[in-house]
């Protein structure tokens, strides 16, 4: 399955060092542009 993701619940999931489970959870997780250059390509490495 797939997820499409704003930056709130990244940046959530995150704060409690619980990112992993996107990984667990999905297979593909989808962010716009905006919310990559939002977040920061240092952390969608750690998707």
């Amino acid at each position: 399955m797939r997820a499409v993701s704003n930056t709130s619940p990244l940046i959530f999931l995150e704060s409690l060092d619980v990112l992993f489970l996107l990984d667990r959870c999905f297979e593909k997780v989808i962010i716009a542009d905006a919310v990559y250059r939002e977040w920061g390509p240092s952390a969608v490495s750690n998707i």
